[in-house]
């Protein structure tokens, strides 16, 4: 068990990162204990309210630091993927998160 205060290393499951990610990797390593950051499935493709794209910023008023998009279905040769949208919007809204600094993920 590291000793309080000790700064641990971490190292990736994936040694062949590219430049973009290792950044992002060791960004968030150093980040540790300084603050939180909230994520969302399907941020802006699925909301409840119909006057906003975004449930997270409509509570909040900022949108969520990770961004979560799914692939379910393409990988049996579908169009569309679980939630019945195609892969340009899907593309469309990581480009969106990207550009507002977010983090995405796939599932």
């Amino acid at each position: 068990m590291a000793e309080e205060g000790a700064i641990m290393k971490s190292k990736p499951v994936d040694d062949d990162l590219n430049a973009k990610t290792r950044a992002l990797f060791d960004a968030l390593h150093r980040a540790t204990g300084e603050f939180a950051m909230l994520g969302h499935q399907n941020e802006a493709s699925n909301v409840i309210g119909e006057h906003t794209d975004s449930d997270v910023h409509a509570v909040t008023g900022s949108y969520p630091a990770v961004w979560g998009d799914d692939l379910g279905g393409v990988e049996l040769d579908r169009n569309r993927n679980l939630d019945g949208f195609g892969a340009e919007a899907i593309r469309n809204e990581m480009l969106r998160a990207f550009n507002m600094g977010a983090v995405n993920t796939l599932s």
